[in-house]
């Protein structure tokens, strides 16, 4: 079995491929997601056998540039913008764990309130065009963004948004 597609630069790399062997995992092509995250993930790749390093086109073209995107409607994010890009899937998909296992909703790092967040003022969505904040940011790392499978990606009206807000940890809610 091959991982095709991990973050080793953003998490204790022993331990990942520890756990990596002990599933059966044989390869592991790791990734990152800036400069700085891509410069982590050649070192970590040149320590291991079996590496493989690929260059994101966009990256190569304009390294400190990044996707235009759409600013977002709130205040500051949860985390820093450097931090949520490195491990922004690991949150979702902790989150999703929690609440589909265990019933516990953290609405201050869900989907929703991502979505609600960083929608397009105009359509409400966060897919649409490249400046949409998702789909943006997706296509200039070249990953499919497959949450909206499942979820919505149109923000909910702001009323709904601030009563679900008003619900997360720390300000009255589960």
């Amino acid at each position: 079995m091959i991982d095709t597609h991990a973050h080793l630069d953003a998490i204790d790399t022993d331990d990942a491929v520890a756990r990596a062997r002990d599933a059966g995992v044989a390869r592991v092509l790791t990734v990152g997601t800036d400069v700085e995250g891509a410069r982590r993930a050649i070192a970590i790749a040149a320590l291991a056998l079996g590496a493989a390093l690929a260059l994101v086109p966009a990256l190569a073209a304009a390294p400190e540039a990044g996707p235009v995107l759409d600013k977002p409607r709130a205040g500051p994010c949860v985390e820093d913008p450097k931090v949520m890009r490195r491990i922004h899937m690991d949150l979702l998909r902790h989150g999703r764990n929690d609440t589909v296992r265990l019933g516990i909703r953290d609405r201050r790092t869900s989907l929703q309130a991502c979505v609600d967040c960083h929608a397009n003022a105009k359509d409400g969505s966060v897919l649409g065009s490249d400046t949409h904040f998702c789909q943006g940011c997706h296509a200039y790392a070249a990953v499919k963004p497959t949450c909206f499978e499942c979820h919505s990606s149109h923000a909910r009206d702001a009323a709904s948004a601030t009563a679900a807000a008003a619900q997360a940890p720390g300000k009255g809610g589960s």
